[in-house]
C-alpha cells in the first residue's frame, strides 16, 4: 500500500505591534487585564547580617573633684536682711577659683534675719581631671551678693579617658552592611520562580531592618558589631496573566479585521522599567514586541486545495494578504495532485 502525502508549508509576513503598558501588581489581586491589574509572583527571604567595626570615640570617664566653699553674704545682702527680706543662693550657683576653674554648688543657701552669717555648702567640679583638685583660698568669682572662699582644698578628680562607640561609627558600619553584595540573593530567590514565571530583574527589592550596634553607643569598646535582619524581595508575574494583558491590548488593535491573528502575543520579549512599590503591590512600566499576521483557516483551505496541483495550491494561497511564500511537496515524488482523503 502506498500513502499519498502533500504538505504544504506557508510562510505569513507578520507585522510588529509595540505593547507599552503600565501594569498593577496588586497583592492578592484577581487578574483585569483590561485593566492592566495582575497579581505578583512574590519570593522573599530574611537574612541576618553583620560587619565588625572599630570603634574611634574618646569619653573621658575621670572622677569629678569635689570640695567645700564658705559663702559669706555681702554687705548689700546684710543690708536686705535686716530690713526684712532673705535672700537665697540656689544650688548649682558658680564659683570660680582664682585659677580660672569653675565649681557649681550643691545645695541652696539661705540668708534671713535667724541666719545672718556666712555658710559652707558643698561644690563640685563643672569638669572631670586631677586639674580641677587642689582649688583653695579666695574664689575669683562667686554667687551674686555672697563673697566665697575654699575650705581646704578640692580633690578627687582623676584622668582617664576610654574609647566608645560613637553615632557615626555606626552610620558608617551601616553603610557597608549595604554595600554588601547582594547578588547571591538575587540568584538564590531566581532559583525558586518556576518556568511559568517571568521574573522582573529590577523587581529586587532590599529592606535593611533596624541595625543593632553591640557595644551600643557611648559604650567603651575598640572593636564592635553591627547586625541587622535584612528582607529580599524578588517579584515577578506568571507568563499566562502577562499575555492575557497583551491579547486584550493586541485584540483591540485587530479590532474586527477577521483576516488578522496574534502570531506571537509577545511576553517573552517583555522589558520591565520603573519598577516602583506601591501601597497595595508594586507597579512597573513594560514593553514589547507582539507579531500579528494573515488569519488562515487551516481546516477550510485544506478542504479547497483537495485535487490541486503544486501550482494551482501555490497560487491560491499566495492570493491571502499577508502570505509571503508557499512551498508544496508531494509524496512519493511521482504524485502531482494534492490528495482528496486528508486522512
Amino acid at each position: 500500500f502506498f500513502f499519498f502525502t502533500a504538505k504544504v508549508t506557508i510562510t505569513a509576513q507578520t507585522s510588529v505591534v509595540n505593547v507599552s503598558k503600565t501594569l498593577q501588581l496588586v497583592n492578592n489581586a484577581t487578574l483585569d487585564p483590561a485593566q492592566n491589574t495582575l497579581p505578583p509572583v512574590i519570593k522573599q527571604v530574611k537574612k541576618t547580617q553583620s560587619v565588625d567595626f572599630k570603634a574611634t570615640g574618646q569619653k573621658d570617664v575621670g572622677e569629678i573633684a569635689t570640695g567645700t566653699v564658705r559663702l559669706s553674704p555681702t554687705d548689700d545682702t546684710i543690708r536686705k536682711v535686716y530690713y526684712g527680706s532673705s535672700v537665697t543662693i540656689p544650688a548649682g550657683s558658680s564659683v570660680t577659683s582664682t585659677s580660672g576653674l569653675v565649681y557649681t554648688t550643691t545645695q541652696a543657701v539661705t540668708y534671713s534675719d535667724s541666719n545672718r552669717y556666712a555658710q559652707n555648702v558643698g561644690v563640685t567640679a563643672a569638669g572631670r581631671g586631677s586639674k580641677y583638685n587642689g582649688a583653695s583660698g579666695n574664689a575669683s568669682a562667686s554667687p551674686s551678693g555672697t563673697t566665697a572662699a575654699f575650705v581646704g582644698s578640692t580633690a578627687g578628680g582623676t584622668d582617664k579617658t576610654i574609647t566608645v562607640v560613637t553615632q557615626e561609627d555606626v552610620n558608617k558600619a551601616a553603610e557597608q552592611l549595604q554595600s554588601q553584595d547582594n547578588n547571591a540573593v538575587r540568584d538564590e530567590l531566581k532559583k525558586q520562580f518556576d518556568s511559568q514565571d517571568i521574573v522582573i530583574e529590577n523587581g529586587f527589592v532590599v529592606e535593611p531592618g533596624t541595625p543593632t550596634a553591640a557595644p551600643g553607643v557611648d559604650q567603651e569598646a575598640t572593636m564592635a558589631k553591627l547586625t541587622a535582619e535584612t528582607t529580599y524581595t524578588l517579584v515577578g508575574v506568571k507568563k499566562t496573566d502577562l499575555k492575557a494583558v497583551y491579547d486584550v491590548y493586541l485584540k483591540t488593535q485587530i479590532g474586527n479585521n477577521t483576516a488578522q491573528r496574534v502570531y506571537d502575543s509577545g511576553e517573552a520579549t517583555t522589558q520591565f522599567s520603573e519598577f516602583a512599590r506601591t501601597d497595595n503591590g508594586y507597579m512597573a512600566k513594560i514593553a514589547a514586541t507582539a507579531q500579528v499576521g494573515p488569519n488562515i483557516d487551516k481546516a477550510k483551505l485544506t478542504d479547497e486545495i483537495k485535487g490541486m496541483r503544486q501550482g494551482e495550491v501555490q497560487q491560491k494561497i499566495e492570493a491571502i494578504q499577508g502570505v509571503e511564500s508557499v512551498d508544496v511537496n508531494f509524496s512519493p515524488f511521482w504524485v502531482s495532485r494534492v490528495p482528496n482523503d486528508t486522512k
